[in-house]
């Protein structure tokens, strides 16, 4: 069962103002995320969620 949790992988959007995003969404965080097995999705504002 530990296993299969360290293997489960979370995908997070996020929807942030340019300069909010390059403050705040800096390579160690991506890293630190991808190393928790959380995936940080930006979400482009201008296209639909469901496709």
């Amino acid at each position: 069962m530990a296993e299969e949790q360290r293997s489960r992988r979370y995908g997070i959007g996020y929807a942030l103002a340019p300069k909010k995003q390059k403050s705040l969404i800096q390579f160690s965080l991506v890293n630190l995320a991808r190393e928790r097995g959380i995936n940080l999705i930006p979400i482009d504002p201008d296209r639909p969620l469901l496709a």
